[in-house]
């Protein structure tokens, strides 16, 4: 599937939409509209919720990231941070019992 994501990490980008993030090997929290900042490869911030463009603007305003690359991802994308390879089959299992139950 073609990704917006760009295949080499630049020094500063921010990614907003879905992020299913493991903490614990049972269970993982789902944030629908998260915003990410990514700073030389590693996560400078993150705002869980962040529910429409105005929001959005209050956001990058207040952080000083208005004019930080903004990849938006699209329907059926989502991030999983850390991650280098989401097919893990240690996680495969309790991870799709919950995707599942979160896009029916």
């Amino acid at each position: 599937m073609a990704s917006e994501i760009p295949a080499s990490i630049e020094a500063s980008c921010l990614y907003y939409g879905a992020v299913v993030s493991p903490t614990t090997p049972c269970l993982a929290k789902y944030l629908p509209h998260a915003l990410i900042f990514v700073n030389n490869g590693k996560i400078g911030w993150v705002e869980e919720m962040v529910k429409d463009e105005e929001e959005l603007s209050k956001v990058l305003e207040s952080k000083g990231a208005k004019d930080t690359k903004l990849v938006r991802l699209q329907h059926g994308q989502f991030l999983m941070p850390g991650f280098i390879d989401t097919h893990t089959v240690g996680l495969q299992a309790p991870l799709y019992s919950i995707l599942v139950s979160l896009f029916p």
